[in-house]
């Protein structure tokens, strides 16, 4: 499974997601979820997304790679480009 992959299959409730690389072995997986969910589905969905990347960095031998889900209320685009990034590297805020 690729890491596209999560946005082809849809998961529920998932508007956008973006990956930011701090280190080889670490990422943080920033996501923007639908914002009339309730705290059940909120927590449901934030698991799935869990799941879900865990079974992509296993697929790809990568089960040394530590990650952080993070629901945010919006992923800006590129200051530079104008354009949404889906990976980033480390900003100095990570």
């Amino acid at each position: 499974m690729r890491l596209g992959t999560l946005v082809r299959t849809r998961l529920e409730h998932l508007r956008r997601f973006q990956l930011e690389l701090i280190d080889p072995t670490r990422c943080l997986f920033r996501v923007c979820l639908e914002p009339d969910l309730d705290e059940a589905e909120r927590e449901r969905t934030l698991e799935e997304v869990r799941a879900r990347f865990g079974d992509v960095l296993a697929e790809k031998n990568m089960r040394n790679v530590r990650f952080d889900v993070e629901a945010v209320a919006n992923i800006p685009p590129d200051t530079r480009t104008g354009q949404f990034r889906l990976i980033v590297p480390a900003t100095s805020e990570s």
